[in-house]
């Protein structure tokens, strides 16, 4: 028997251009991205797509980043089809 599962990233797994290929690909991924750059007052797009690193790679920054980019990611996995997993 096999089972799947989705795991996200943590703290130190952040990256310049963290999400932007999902946010150019995938409309959804958007509002995750505005909604989240609404509730902590950082330009988080402009962050993760961008940089600086240095500021990316703080925690402050990088722990709202991270799940925003790891929503947006579950949210174009879904639209493309990809079942529920097992465990998540």
């Amino acid at each position: 028997m096999t089972a799947s599962v989705f795991m996200f990233p943590g703290q130190g797994a952040q990256f310049v251009p963290m999400g932007k290929d999902l946010y150019d690909e995938f409309p959804v991924c958007r509002p995750f991205f505005e909604t989240a750059e609404a509730v902590t007052g950082l330009p988080l797009a402009e962050l993760c797509f961008s940089g600086p690193e240095d500021v990316l790679s703080r925690t402050d920054v990088s722990q709202p980043a991270l799940l925003t980019a790891s929503a947006a990611a579950l949210a174009a996995a879904r639209e493309a089809g990809l079942p529920d997993p097992d465990y998540a």
